[in-house]
């Protein structure tokens, strides 16, 4: 038996962003090294980080992605052994903190600059 995918509603704000991030900007920040810049390769559609190398694929970029951090040490999970982005907590291997793992504990990431904002719908700090 073959599974179908429900199609998601995005909304135009979603689609905006992304395509803006894709199109017009053409690179945003890794969140593994958060010094390099990632651009996408349009062969392949990987995202590539210029500096440390991290791969990430545009469809699961696309398809309702959220970059995980330690609320302690700021690394970023996604990568960790035993991440789960369904679990309600996932305990950091570089620090030991335990991190909430809901949508309570979601904040955003300028597109800009990359800083950490309050407002996980945002997508520029005040600052840009």
């Amino acid at each position: 038996m073959k599974k179908t995918r429900k199609p998601k509603n995005k909304n135009i704000l979603d689609i905006l962003t992304y395509a803006y991030i894709r199109k017009i900007k053409k690179w945003m920040f890794c969140p593994v090294c958060q010094q390099g810049k990632m651009s996408i390769n349009k062969k392949s559609t990987l995202w590539t980080c210029e500096e440390c190398g991290y791969k990430l694929s545009a469809d699961e970029f696309e398809d309702d992605y959220v970059f995980w951090f330690c609320d302690e040490c700021n690394s970023y999970l996604n990568i960790q052994e035993g991440f789960d982005r369904h679990a309600p907590q996932h305990i950091c291997k570089k620090c030991g903190y335990e991190n909430d793992m809901t949508f309570d504990n979601l904040k955003g990431i300028c597109t800009d600059c990359g800083k950490v904002i309050p407002d996980p719908d945002s997508t520029l700090c005040v600052d840009c």
